[in-house]
């Protein structure tokens, strides 16, 4: 019941590319990169066989400050905590959240501080990061397998 490793690529290259989409339109792409994006909600809990279906994917994608980063770009990004919607895979939505970390800092420290309401709940549920490199958090801390796909996960 869970996703074919490849099927967890191209939906971070489907999400990639709208990000670079986004970031361009808005004429952000010198100063921010995309650096992470994870999945959560009950897309990742279908990964790991804890439900039997999915209704959406729910994605966050962190972008990194370049050096060419100024105060204020971000805020092109925020939508007062209503998600992107960036169309459909494999005929379910694609709901994106945009998060923006310091030029130093990692996509796992900035979620560890994060203590909003989402947030918690969040870090309570398993995280599966699609973007560098596929790891799956049962739980937000230590990672449950890395860079293999769903059969050593769920037998790990």
């Amino acid at each position: 019941m869970a996703f074919k490793h490849r099927t967890l690529h191209e939906l971070a290259a489907h999400v990639e590319h709208y990000a670079a989409t986004e970031l361009k339109r808005k004429r952000l792409t010198a100063s921010l990169r995309v650096c992470a994006i994870i999945l959560y909600g009950s897309a990742a809990k279908y990964h790991l066989g804890m439900v039997p279906e999915y209704r959406d994917f729910d994605l966050n994608v962190f972008l990194r400050k370049t050096a060419r980063y100024r105060t204020g770009d971000a805020r092109h990004l925020n939508r007062r905590g209503r998600c992107w919607s960036a169309s459909h895979f494999m005929g379910k939505g694609v709901d994106v959240m945009f998060n923006v970390v310091g030029a130093s800092q990692d996509w796992r420290n900035s979620v560890a501080k994060r203590a909003s309401s989402r947030w918690c709940r969040i870090k309570a549920a398993p995280i599966v990061e699609v973007h560098p490199e596929i790891v799956v958090y049962r739980r937000y801390g230590a990672p449950a397998a890395r860079g293999m796909g769903p059969r050593r996960v769920l037998g790990g």
